[in-house]
């Protein structure tokens, strides 16, 4: 049961238990991400998701997630890291109301 809680479906939104996130690449083969409030695509060459109202893309091959928790928002990716990129602007709200 316990297990069942860690696991979340593409799509899911995680409730991110901090504002920001962090990024850790070790020799480009393991990557660790928190402050995930949201996956969108999960793919041996593709990963997707959705941190701090900004789109993250992180691009490479034979990638497989090894520990996705729901609750704490954290991700973990083995294999070949080629790139991480960020997409959409965040705005602030003051930004969005006065638009």
């Amino acid at each position: 049961m316990e297990d069942e809680k860690k696991v979340a479906s593409v799509g899911k939104i995680m409730p991110s238990m901090n504002k920001g996130h962090k990024v850790v690449l070790e020799n480009r083969n393991n990557l660790c991400i928190t402050g995930i409030d949201k996956v969108d695509n999960v793919s041996p060459t593709h990963f997707s998701c959705i941190t701090m109202n900004t789109e993250m893309h992180i691009e490479g091959q034979d990638m497989q997630v090894v520990k996705l928790d729901v609750e704490q928002g954290v991700v973990e990716i083995t294999g070949q890291i080629d790139s991480i990129r960020y997409s959409g602007e965040k705005k602030s709200l003051i930004k969005r109301l006065f638009k």
